[in-house]
Formats: structure tokens, C-alpha cells, sequence
């Protein structure tokens, strides 16, 4: 599942393979072939939060975002360009290599500088994977987030750009915090806390292989024996790694998102009402 650190990869994938070369072939999923681009440069590939950037010159601005089925892949460059179809979002050519973008939840064209593009990306909170953060502002922006359990504040945006929802139940475990404990009820250290960790996670998962969440060292959480790459997530019913309980699962948030603890290492403190669910 896409999140920031899944984003900031792409982006230093396509960046190697596009920045700063010329544009041999594109095609937008809303717009068709792009023969206006052809000889242009890449000038930037960037990430935000859940965003990915391109910059094409002069002043074109693609904005890409994953949603949960996005994926960006590369090809030799000798190879035949993918044809259209349902699920095909962005084609970007280079004589380096050509990048495929298939299954994008939102994918956008603007210019440079468009009153669009800087509201959009203005409501997002400090990104996460970001080379300094913020901190007083996430505080902020998280007091003054509507009144919500933690889970949901954590895959808020407007908050902290990056985390989804794979790191939300992975850091709230880490935490040892219920996902559904209002985000009031949570003092600045402990908010603070949860949010540092989240970047630490992220920030472990930048390099090459599976991203996994178990390899990081927690204060009171071992590593476990087993193989797993996560903690709680996707493991309704399996024991949990660190205390043998088994792993529970609820839908939260209005969009119904799936949400995993461990109900002895996160022991509901009057969070508030939960709806079990079965199977993963």
C-alpha cells in the first residue's frame, strides 16, 4: 500500500531515470499522447506527503497520487510503450528509460505556480520525511483537527503528510496507544511521540527491500523469532509477536479503514466504541 515512504522511493526512482533528460514519448491518462512534450526536459521529480511531483518544462507541474492501487514501474527504454487502457495512468519516456504509472487514484496537470496546486498542497501538514520538521505545527494541527480517536487524526493530511494506514496501526503499537483513544485525551508528549516514531518507521523503509516495521528497536517491544514484517498489521487473530494475544480488528473513520491492536499491549482506556470485523 502507497504511503510517504512508498512515494519518496518512486520519486528517487523517477528522478534517476528522468530528471534533467529530454522527453521522447508521454501520455496522460485524461489527455492522451503529450506530443507537445516531446523534447522537453524533466526538470524535478518530487515527493510530498502522498504526492509525487514532475516538472516538465517550461512550466508544467504533474501531479500524481497513488491512492491505494498506484504503483510506478520502469522499463528499458527499447521496450514497446504500454497501450492504453483502463488502467494505465502516466507514460513518461526517456532515452534512460520509461517510467509506467498504472491505477493512480488522481492524476493532475497544472502549471507552475497555479492558485490550484499551492491550496492543494498548502493544506498538507509538514511532510514527515521532510530533511527537518515542524514539530510545533503538527502539534498544532493536530489540537486543531476536528474531535477524532488517534487512529483517524494519524491518516489525516491536514496533520502530517505521509503516514497511511499500514504505519498507523504499526506506530500506535510501538506506542503501546489504543486506536481508538480520542486525540484529546493524548498529552503533547505522547502525540508527539507517536509522530516521531512514525517518521522513524518511515524513514527506516527508504532503502531497497520490503518495507517491514519489526526490525526497529522499541523500548519494551523485542524483535520477534518470526519472520513477520509487521507487528499487528493484517494479523487478525495471530498471536501477537510480543505478548501471544490475539491480534484484533476493527473498521474506523468514515471510510470504514481497517484498523489492527493488540488489545493487551494497547489496552483500551474508555477509547470508545469499536466494530469487530472478521477475516483480514
Amino acid at each position: 500500500m502507497p504511503e510517504g515512504d512508498s512515494i519518496f522511493r518512486a520519486a528517487a526512482m523517477l528522478r534517476g531515470a528522468l530528471a534533467d533528460r529530454t522527453l521522447r514519448f508521454a501520455w496522460l491518462r485524461d489527455r492522451g499522447p503529450m506530443s507537445r512534450w516531446i523534447g522537453r526536459k524533466v526538470q524535478a521529480v518530487d515527493s510530498l506527503g502522498k504526492h509525487l511531483l514532475v516538472t516538465i518544462e517550461p512550466d508544467a507541474v504533474l501531479r500524481v497520487h497513488l491512492g491505494m492501487h498506484g504503483r510506478w514501474r520502469l522499463h528499458p527504454p527499447e521496450q514497446a510503450f504500454p497501450a492504453p487502457g483502463p488502467q494505465l495512468s502516466v507514460v513518461l519516456a526517456t532515452e534512460n528509460a520509461t517510467a509506467v504509472c498504472r491505477r493512480a487514484m488522481q492524476v493532475e496537470l497544472v502549471r507552475a505556480g497555479d492558485p490550484r496546486l499551492r491550496e492543494r498542497l498548502a493544506q498538507l501538514g509538514p511532510d514527515l520525511l521532510a530533511e527537518t520538521i515542524d514539530w510545533t505545527a503538527v502539534l498544532t494541527r493536530a489540537r486543531s483537527a476536528e474531535p477524532r480517536a488517534i487512529a483517524e487524526t494519524l491518516l489525516d493530511q491536514r496533520v502530517a503528510a505521509g503516514i497511511g494506514n499500514v504505519y498507523k496501526s504499526e506506530v500506535l503499537f510501538l506506542a503501546g496507544v489504543h486506536p481508538f483513544t480520542p486525540t484529546a485525551n493524548l498529552d503533547d508528549a505522547t502525540l508527539l511521540r507517536i509522530y516521531e516514531r512514525a517518521r522513524e518507521l518511515m524513514r527506516a523503509n527508504l532503502g531497497p527491500g520490503p518495507r517491514t516495521t519489526t526490525t526497529l528497536r522499541s523500548p519494551g517491544v523485542r524483535r520477534p523469532v518470526s519472520t513477520s514484517r509487521a507487528w499487528v498489521y493484517r494479523r487478525h487473530g495471530l498471536p501477537c509477536l510480543r505478548c501471544r494475544t490475539p491480534i484484533e480488528r476493527a473498521l474506523q473513520g468514515d471510510m470504514a479503514r481497517s484498523t489492527y491492536w493488540c488489545p493487551r499491549c494497547q489496552p483500551d482506556g474508555a477509547a470508545g466504541s469499536k466494530r469487530a470485523v472478521t477475516g483480514m
